[in-house]
């Protein structure tokens, strides 16, 4: 039996098909957990609309699949309305600017 609330999963429209994020969806439904997936760059009002109401209320976690603007939007919103997420919208961006990143780890303490 689902719970009432579940997990959001967040993915760009073009990650819909891969192996991930399907694999986990399917790995969570048939553990019994509900999961919603938001597609937060869909045109269609309803399928994954970030605009309509309530769609991150209730959720007990929240992951995301995808760099986008619009999908690290919707993940900083979960951040803000406390939902505990995978990995932080800050995580995120920080891992997309490889030059950032790179003085980041030459400078922390994994350097050589």
């Amino acid at each position: 039996m689902e719970r009432p609330h579940g997990i959001v999963l967040i993915a760009e429209g073009r990650y819909l098909s891969q192996a991930q994020p399907t694999g986990l969806y399917e790995e969570l439904r048939e553990r019994g957990v509900a999961v919603r997936v938001v597609n937060p760059e869909s045109p269609t009002p309803g399928a994954g609309d970030l605009g309509a109401a309530g769609w991150i209320d209730g959720a007990e976690g929240c992951i995301a699949r995808g760099r986008s603007d619009a999908v690290l939007a919707a993940l900083g919103e979960a951040e803000r309305r406390g939902v505990p997420v995978l990995n932080p919208s800050s995580s995120i961006r920080r891992v997309v600017d490889k030059a950032a990143m790179g003085r980041e780890l030459a400078s922390g303490p994994c350097r050589k």
